[in-house]
């Protein structure tokens, strides 16, 4: 087994990095990743599927409730970790558009 197949956060941001993510502002993100830390994973989806009823943060919620899937799939992966990666997916996406390059 590699390193990456025993580490879950790693699984998890490889299926992250599938995802088409768009346009996310930082302070969504920053948002959502305090709720998420702070109340957990049930009411971050309560709270992304609030915003999915609104036009201005539609896409981003829906961008995610998928990250959120894929965090809700790998239980070890704590709120403070989640929170981490969830404000982290902009570095994501740019090191991706990177190797895309």
């Amino acid at each position: 087994m590699t390193e990456q197949e025993n580490d879950p956060v790693a699984k998890a941001m490889e299926e992250i990095q599938k995802i088409e993510m768009g346009y996310l502002s930082n302070k969504f993100l920053n948002t959502v990743g305090d709720v998420l830390e702070k109340e957990g994973r049930t009411m971050t989806e309560n709270f992304l599927r609030e915003r999915r009823s609104r036009r201005d943060t539609r896409q981003q919620a829906e961008v995610l409730l998928k990250v959120l899937d894929i965090l809700k799939r790998n239980p070890s992966i704590d709120r403070k970790t989640g929170r981490f990666i969830i404000k982290g997916l902009n570095s994501i996406k740019r090191k991706e558009i990177r190797e895309n390059d």
